[in-house]
């Protein structure tokens, strides 16, 4: 028998990961920001390296605050933690709207990366109390909405920003048409990208937040199992595990998993966050949406490798899974650095003029950022499992 309960979980925690997901979006909007920067900020010198600070903002937010989601849900349960996160995700965008300098946005987005880290494990220990014996199953498949939450929002942002898929029309130092001027009605759009984001963010994240049962069912085959065949042997498992893990190995366990996510994650969240910047930069004739579609594409690549690498860590530990993501990231890493490789000595002029290039370089730019996608960015899954087990 089906836990209804736990289904309607999952189906909740993902629509709350969608939301909280969007933090990747920032790769496809990276370049309509900071021109919209460059031109309400009177700061024509700033460039997408710079606003990548602001994308390094939320993430600290999140870093910093996911340990008090956990306090909030143990506290007053997933329900309640996940709404104050949904509520400040979607606030912090309405307020990202007004921001027309660098160091108040890059405030504002902290406070949405805030939100995420509240929000981010509330979902996953929900649905672990539904299903306690297929931890990397729940994790996978509702962080799976995280990996997917710019699969559905760049199509949004840019067809709100540039429905006209203009492509950037403002030359930087390098040579390269990097941003899009005042004349063609990009930037000007971005506060009301902030508003629409807002406001979809409040109404995904309370239907994820109205599905969530904390209840658990004793019907369903996991937790039937659990509760009633098996609750003797689950205890002593439990009183066990207690016995043999001390909390010194706790801690530095946690300080493993905080290290390999520096040594690895940080890699590909670069490259979530730099993609289209750096694609522009080698293949300065392609269309917009060209860019929003790679990253798009990406996102469900992102999605699968969750969903995957949460089934295989069912199979074989979190922390054998972990190894074979670590040892595969830098090969894969190191395989997309040579994308933007030409020879030639007068690169700017090849690629533009040069069709061959273009259709070369294009499949072969997405399908290593796919594969990287794969694999890096469930690197942060897998870690934030093995400290949750």
């Amino acid at each position: 028998m089906t836990d209804r309960n736990g289904v309607l979980t999952l189906i909740g925690g993902i629509l709350i990961h969608l939301t909280l997901g969007t933090v990747y979006c920032w790769g496809n909007s990276t370049v309509y920001i900071t021109s919209w920067l460059r031109i309400e900020g009177d700061n024509a010198d700033l460039t997408t390296q710079d606003t990548l600070g602001v994308y390094a903002s939320a993430l600290c937010g999140q870093g910093f605050f996911m340990y008090l989601g956990g306090v909030l849900e143990n506290a007053f349960g997933a329900r309640l933690a996940c709404f104050v996160a949904i509520m400040l995700v979607s606030v912090s965008n309405f307020l990202s709207s007004y921001c027309d300098d660098f160091i108040s946005l890059l405030v504002a987005q902290f406070v949405f990366g805030i939100g995420i880290g509240i929000g981010y494990v509330a979902p996953m220990k929900a649905g672990y109390r539904h299903y306690p014996t297929r931890t990397g199953m729940v994790s996978g498949v509702i962080v799976a909405g995280f990996g997917a939450g710019s699969f559905v929002f760049n199509f949004i942002v840019t067809a709100w920003i540039n429905p006209d898929d203009l492509s950037c029309d403002v030359i930087d130092d390098d040579g390269n048409a990097s941003y899009y001027s005042k004349e063609s009605g990009v930037p000007e759009r971005v506060p009301g990208m902030y508003r629409l984001l807002g406001i979809c963010f409040a109404v995904l994240g309370c239907a994820g937040c109205a599905l969530l049962r904390e209840e658990v069912e004793e019907g369903g085959d996991e937790t039937k199992s659990l509760l009633d065949g098996n609750s003797e042997s689950v205890a002593e498992d439990d009183e066990n595990s207690n016995n043999t893990n001390s909390k010194d190995q706790d801690i530095s366990s946690a300080f493993l998993l905080g290290f390999s996510f520096i040594c690895c994650g940080t890699g590909g969240l670069y490259l979530a966050g730099s993609y289209k910047s750096f694609g522009e930069s080698i293949l300065p004739t392609s269309l917009d949406s060209y860019f929003t579609t790679t990253g798009s594409v990406n996102s469900i690549f992102n999605a699968m490798g969750r969903i995957m690498w949460g089934l295989i860590a069912d199979r074989i530990g979190v922390f054998n899974s972990l190894a074979i993501m670590s040892g595969l990231f830098p090969i894969f890493f190191a395989i997309y650095s040579g994308c933007g490789d030409n020879e030639g000595e007068n690169e700017n002029e090849k690629r533009s003029d040069d069709p061959l290039y273009a259709r070369r370089s294009a499949p072969r730019l997405l399908a290593h950022h796919a594969v990287i996608s794969f694999t890096s960015n469930s690197l942060h899954h897998q870690q934030q499992q093995g400290c949750l087990d």
